[in-house]
């Protein structure tokens, strides 16, 4: 490549954005560890230099990532970024290549250094968590080995990245020069809609099954009442803590939609003696990675790491639980960026889709119902007296559960915890019901169209109501749901991907909640099939009931299935750590893990479909349909049933 060229190109969305690839080194030179060192110093993480000086500082951009691709004959540099509102690509790119220019004069500080091997040596360990899948352990295995004749390496090559020296860096950062390609995305202006022979003969044989022992969560009842379940895990040098709060956007105000997930992402943006940055730096710099997840019933704030980082790391997460100080300056900062993400779900037909179904399953503005990241107008309308009381009122007087995954004693982590949260106790605030009710029942599927003009997939959710997670046929149900859409080889995938060619993948799946569930199937399809896309997601919907229900051999690999997936669901510490959520939010027993297989074993076939029969209702059925409507509402009518033209908050157009 000799010299620059840029590409432009308009799409659907509503943020500009860069992207910049330079041609590099190939794989395991010298420069390819001292450019996967520059990747981290510029952006990886809140106290990365582009990510510090344009998201936090001049914020200018929405994100920024940087990363380097080794390959065997070269390599790739890439720094992507995408625009705030009002900001061009232009001043990004000339800030980026600011930066790089200074950091190839001046090597990076000590501290960046120690910073980036931590990061790049906490990513190698995790990789190594995993045994399949894209950068576990066999994918390592077969890369060291292709790419450097010796497999060996993966237990050896990341001492290559001790060696970097700063110097390095800043000579590596001047590979980056004039030579490149650059792409420019923005949106567009407002329109208006118009060979080698296999012998498959002889397949290889399956092995014998293996015997597999689910690890057993120690329960331990902590000084301030908290309750604490460990489980030790001594294979890698990592650990998992994290505190789980029993409340979650279902107890939003109701003025307030998305106060849950805003007041829980100030938790991260400063305490009475740490700022935002400090935080985000000091994690960073132990290589450790935050967690926070709110959901409709909980709330989860964790962080993973190097075991030997874990007293420091639960110093920072303690104050973050308990000092923090909603500074205005960070909280205008997040509002902006919420409000972003917000006008940003449109971009996204997928997104649209699910605000849509959830939005005529429950109403948009339902506990159950609302959007968790709530909507533009909540947002905008959140002060900081919100964000405190939310915290002292609802999240402070919630049950919390702590649980840690990782090579820690059960002894260890709860005397680490009763240090630095001693003084965190439970309050058994009785909780309100929330019990949403169950929809009459229809008399027929009715499809809900939001349209997309020029879309050139139509995005499909067909769903109900069903059971609550303590159900008794919670079992029986889940295993129809694999069946109907949970595994690859599942009816719906088999039809619409396999037989018809009309997806590239067709799925449904089952959100379990305390007063109710969701089933819903999902997929997007061509447009000029959404018509017959919709008819074989009925007809699947309805087979499974009666018309064609599970079969014997149908029902033994649907078994044999499931009871085999089990050991990939404990690999590696984030799995587990999953697992004890569920175990938390659902206040299940420590020998669950255990039954739990004895119940899918002992489950029969007359069970299964009884469930099916009882807890799918294809005359409830709400189908929503994200696509171009003036090339799909025509045909879609000719189906027979009701269709409406909503917008993806269910408001009829």
């Amino acid at each position: 490549l000799k010299g620059q060229t840029w590409v432009t190109l308009e799409d659907s969305v509503h943020l500009p954005r860069l992207y910049l690839a330079w041609p590099t080194t190939p794989e395991f030179t010298q420069e390819q560890a001292a450019l996967d060192v520059l990747s981290v110093i510029m952006a990886d993480g809140r106290s990365s230099r582009l990510e510090q000086n344009l998201v936090y500082k001049k914020q200018l951009a929405r994100d920024i990532s940087a990363y380097h691709h080794g390959q065997e004959i070269s390599g790739e540099f890439h720094i992507i970024a995408t625009a705030n509102p009002g900001q061009t690509t232009v001043e990004i790119y000339k800030e980026i290549l600011e930066s790089l220019d200074e950091i190839s004069q001046t090597p990076p500080s000590d501290k960046e250094m120690e910073r980036a091997y931590n990061r790049i040596s906490s990513y190698h360990i995790k990789q190594l968590e995993k045994i399949g899948g894209f950068g576990g352990k066999a994918d390592q295995l077969n890369h060291f080995n292709v790419m450097a004749g010796n497999p060996g390496l993966i237990e050896t090559d990341i001492e290559r990245y001790k060696k970097v020296s700063a110097k390095d860096v800043s000579t590596a950062a001047k590979l980056l020069n004039d030579n490149f390609v650059g792409l420019t995305v923005n949106p567009l202006k407002e329109t208006k809609s118009s060979s080698r022979q296999v012998d498959r003969t002889n397949p290889p044989k399956a092995t014998a099954p293996t015997t597999f022992s689910t690890p057993q969560p120690k329960e331990i009842s902590l000084e301030n009442g908290t309750r604490l379940l460990v489980i030790q895990r001594s294979q890698l040098p990592l650990t998992t803590v994290g505190l789980f709060f029993d409340t979650g956007s279902a107890e939003d105000l109701k003025e307030k939609p998305g106060l849950s997930q805003f007041a829980t992402d100030m938790l991260f943006e400063g305490t009475h003696s740490r700022s935002s940055s400090q935080i985000a730096d000091e994690m960073e710099f132990l290589g450790s990675q935050v967690t926070k997840d709110v959901s409709r019933e909980h709330t989860f704030i964790g962080v993973s790491g190097i075991s030997d980082n874990t007293n420091e790391e639960l110093d920072i997460l303690s104050d973050m639980i308990l000092n923090p100080n909603f500074p205005v300056t960070e909280m205008e900062r997040i509002r902006k960026e919420k409000l972003s993400d917000l006008r940003s779900i449109q971009d996204s037909a997928d997104a649209t889709a699910s605000v849509a179904m959830r939005s005529v399953l429950l109403g948009p503005t339902t506990p159950y119902g609302h959007t968790i990241s709530g909507n533009e107008i909540s947002v905008a309308s959140i002060k900081t007296g919100d964000l405190q009381n939310h915290y002292n009122e609802t999240l402070l007087t919630s049950n919390k559960t702590f649980i840690v995954v990782g090579n820690i004693s059960s002894d260890l982590a709860a005397e680490l915890i009763t240090e630095k949260f001693g003084t965190l106790a439970n309050q058994q605030k009785p909780k309100e019901n929330q019990i949403v009710s169950e929809p009459p029942a229809g008399e027929g599927p009715t499809i809900y169209l939001v349209d997309r003009p020029g879309s050139a997939q139509s995005i499909l959710r067909a769903g109900h109501i069903s059971i609550p997670r303590e159900h008794h046929d919670y079992h029986s149900l889940a295993f129809v749901n694999y069946i109907l859409g949970g595994d690859y080889s599942s009816r719906l995938n088999m039809n619409l991907r396999q037989d018809k060619g009309y997806s590239y993948g067709f799925h449904s799946s089952i959100e379990w909640m305390k007063p109710l569930s969701i089933l819903v199937a999902r997929g997007s399809v061509q447009t000029d099939v959404t018509k017959e896309s919709v008819f074989e997601t009925l007809k699947e919907l309805t087979n499974i009931v009666e018309l064609n229900q599970i079969g014997v051999e149908e029902f033994r690999k649907a078994k044999e299935g499931l009871l085999k997936s089990v050991p990939s669901q404990f690999e590696s510490n984030q799995q587990i750590t999953s697992q004890l959520l569920n175990m938390a939010a659902f206040d299940l027993p420590l020998d669950y893990f255990d039954t739990n297989i004895g119940k899918i074993s002992d489950l029969t076939l007359d069970e299964v479909r009884e469930s099916a029969m009882k807890h799918i209702s294809p005359t409830e059925i709400k189908m929503i349909v994200v696509g171009d409507r003036d090339k799909i509402q025509k045909p879609l009518e000719e189906l027979g049933y009701p269709l409406f033209v909503i917008d993806m908050y269910g408001n009829s157009i």
